[in-house]
């Protein structure tokens, strides 16, 4: 990632993530949403909360066609 900028959800969604609990991430376009995603899974991979075979994501921007399974 070139730059990152940090915010207060993605605390929020490590720490649910880390209880088992779901969060559903909601936006206008061009927010920074995939980047939040993008940047938890490479946390919850380098701290261990959840084991690099257990990620998986799909690309494309078709509406719920792809999940993200942490």
């Amino acid at each position: 990632m070139k730059q990152y900028i940090s915010r207060e959800i993605e605390t929020t969604c490590l720490n649910r993530l880390k209880t088992g609990m779901i969060t559903a991430i909601l936006g206008a376009r061009q927010v920074g949403k995939t980047t939040l995603l993008m940047k938890l899974k490479e946390t919850v991979a380098e701290q261990g909360i959840v084991s690099k075979e257990r990620i998986f994501s799909f690309p494309g921007n078709r509406f719920f066609t792809g999940i993200e399974t942490f």
